[in-house]
């Protein structure tokens, strides 16, 4: 299980809306001046993210908790959203340069085939997404709260 520590900012019912703080760098060392990875952690990803998790906890809005999800839900998603539109758009290209009617119009049935994989790709990563929308098996999770009290202002619906 993939954990980080987040703050709830809000409460619907089951589903708390946390906020977490993104890392700078790789994490591996303490960065100075000369660590490149840290400069451009801090231009593109310093601003704390909300996202929605399952309050299976009973968490309420201000606690700090640990947040958490399933190594296998991160990486089957990794590979849907990045492997099957490539896998889809190349089996295009190859199919549509073998169903080529003649080998000069062969790189122009290849792309019109990469396209109409590309558009598969993407239909078959809406239809995916939605599937799993629901699962609770790949959803974020509070796993636990860490004791402390992060925010006294929050919104509770």
């Amino acid at each position: 299980m993939i954990e980080t520590p987040a703050v709830i900012v809000k409460l619907e019912g089951a589903v708390a809306h946390v906020e977490t703080q993104r890392g700078t760098g790789c994490g591996s060392c303490n960065p100075g001046k000369s660590c490149a990875s840290a400069t451009l952690g801090k231009i593109f990803s310093d601003k704390p993210r909300l996202f929605r998790a399952l309050n299976q906890i009973g968490a309420k809005a201000g606690d700090s908790v640990i947040v958490g999800v399933a190594d296998g839900a991160l990486l089957r998603g990794s590979l849907a959203v990045y492997l099957m539109p490539l896998a889809l758009l190349l089996a295009g290209a190859v199919a549509a340069a073998w169903l080529a009617p003649s080998p000069a119009a062969r790189e122009g049935w290849s792309m019109l085939g990469a396209a109409a994989g590309l558009c598969a790709g993407i239909v078959w990563l809406k239809l995916f997404t939605a599937r799993i929308a629901s699962n609770p098996r790949f959803q974020p999770v509070v796993l636990r709260k860490t004791g402390q009290r992060a925010i006294n202002i929050v919104q509770e619906s």
